[in-house]
């Protein structure tokens, strides 16, 4: 077997980019299950023995383990095992008022996505599905940053001020929303010029917890702005592998394929909640067999 070369390895990203603007209701019930069909378009294997590729224990597997994150590539399958990235900023503004936001997201205790931005700096971009996340549709899929590094950022009123409304921070950007600042902040960006131990980053949060009217320091430094995160649990990288047996598969054959692979996500997917639990009927299996969401179309774009 080899590796999916770069012409079937953009049909992945090309499907997800599909999936997430023109399929609100998602594939399946599972966060595999666009997966699965991701592979299936691409002519990639989703599961094989003798490479140790499959979703039957903790650590799923989806190709050759990458070795490192310096050689993800886009494309590559991502899978999480009670993973969670904790989250602290503490702002001030020029008036003396601050407030700290603090949220705990989880990946897991299983999860799967596809890397959309390769890891940099201590994160990365990913397409997932079944992420519960109201008002948001629970399947799906959405772009999401990734933390994998555990660091801590602090800003002094003037470096904070330069930051603000610039491609770094946009002027926009709700600061009384941990999501809105998790994501279109570019603190991995602000890492190498802004960064504080995180020994000393805790103590100051702790600070902060402790008394919202003190304001932390930093050797004597005034601190405006102070971002702590920390990841935790299981995160590796796989490198699909090219399916010799689909990639010489006629069409009548892949229909054939298609529909084994849909028979093993329908028995496969869990029972679900309430139909009514969102418009597309979240993750209810009744409701998506009734309205055939285990299935999907792809048309590789021009």
């Amino acid at each position: 077997m080899s590796d999916i070369d770069a012409a079937h390895r953009s049909i992945l990203t090309d499907f997800a980019t599909q999936q997430m603007n023109l399929n609100p209701a998602g594939i399946g019930n599972e966060c595999t299950h666009w997966i699965y069909a991701a592979l299936f378009e691409a002519g990639a294997l989703d599961t094989d023995a003798t490479l140790k590729i499959a979703q039957t224990l903790p650590h799923f597997t989806w190709g050759t383990v990458v070795s490192s994150n310096d050689h993800v590539q886009v494309g590559d399958i991502a899978q999480f095992h009670g993973f969670q990235n904790n989250f602290f900023i503490y702002l001030a503004d020029t008036a003396g008022n601050s407030n700290w936001l603090e949220h705990t997201y989880i990946r897991g205790p299983n999860h799967t996505g596809m890397v959309s931005v390769t890891p940099k700096n201590g994160a990365y971009w990913q397409f997932e599905s079944h992420i519960t996340d109201p008002p948001e549709t629970h399947m799906h899929v959405r772009r999401n940053i990734i933390y994998y590094d555990n660091f801590a950022i602090a800003l002094s009123p003037d470096d904070l001020k330069k930051q603000r409304g610039t491609s770094a921070w946009p002027a926009d950007v709700n600061t009384a929303d941990i999501k809105d600042m998790r994501e279109r902040v570019d603190w991995t960006g602000m890492r190498q010029k802004f960064s504080l131990d995180l020994l000393t980053a805790t103590t100051l949060q702790a600070q902060v917890k402790r008394s919202s009217s003190s304001t932390p320091t930093v050797k004597g430094q005034e601190i405006a702005c102070l971002f702590i995160v920390r990841s935790t649990g299981y995160l590796r990288f796989s490198c699909p592998q090219a399916s010799t047996a689909r990639l010489n598969m006629n069409a009548t054959q892949l229909a054939d394929e298609k529909a084994k692979l849909i028979h093993m996500m329908i028995t496969s997917g869990r029972t679900g909640g309430s139909p009514t639990e969102d418009q597309y009927g979240g993750d209810n299996k009744a409701q998506r067999l009734h309205d055939n969401r285990f299935d999907w179309s792809y048309r590789p774009s021009p």
